[in-house]
């Protein structure tokens, strides 16, 4: 059954619209389970970027939502979680720089995407694992383009995959609902992979 009375969500949809309610568990979910599109979230590489973050990622990433929505599509965006957690990681430096936390308005967004229906996979630019925010820029290792090239060991590669996969279910917030089970490497680079194919 359809909710009854419409009600603004934070992923800019008339709820009754475009989301069906299972009584049994109060569960959303978009009408067309089968139809699926996707998208990637990330990357601001360009330091000119990362004062609008907004404006380059959240918004676009909305306004998709809310199209997809409008036809009963769910999405499966691939959220870049390094990104993601190097901005977390200076989310004080990165407020008093730009007046805003970048990595508030993902977290938010994430979650209110999955509570919208739509799906979440992971997404990783190797080049974050260390970056740092240094004179109003980000500096990053262009040398670690692939998780291989990131760790000695096969070891550490799982290890790293499996945190990254956690920390995306935590921003998913309803991990009852949300299964971890796609990767999209940044910039397609996942070759030679060995670490990489073990790890997943």
């Amino acid at each position: 059954d359809a909710v009854a009375q419409p009600r603004q969500v934070g992923c800019g949809i008339e709820q009754a619209a475009v989301v069906g309610r299972f009584k049994s568990r109060g569960e959303q979910h978009l009408a067309h389970p089968l139809m699926r599109a996707t998208g990637d979230v990330g990357q601001v590489r360009d330091p000119a970027f990362m004062p609008v973050v907004r404006q380059h990622l959240v918004e676009p990433t909305a306004r998709m939502a809310r199209l997809a929505e409008r036809h009963r599509m769910p999405l499966v965006i691939f959220v870049e979680v390094e990104e993601y957690l190097a901005f977390e990681g200076q989310a004080a430096e990165l407020k008093a720089s730009l007046g805003y936390d970048p990595a508030a308005l993902i977290r938010d967004q994430v979650g209110e995407l999955v509570r919208c229906g739509h799906e979440v996979q992971l997404h990783l630019h190797p080049q974050w694992y260390s970056a740092r925010w240094k004179d109003g820029r980000w500096l990053l290792d262009e040398s670690k383009e692939t998780v291989d090239s990131l760790f000695a060991t096969e070891a550490e590669a799982v290890a790293y995959l499996a945190d990254r996969k956690r920390t995306l279910a935590q921003l998913a917030e309803d991990v009852s609902r949300q299964t971890i089970v796609a990767y999209r490497a940044g910039a397609f680079s996942a070759q030679p992979g060995r670490k990489l194919i073990a790890a997943l």
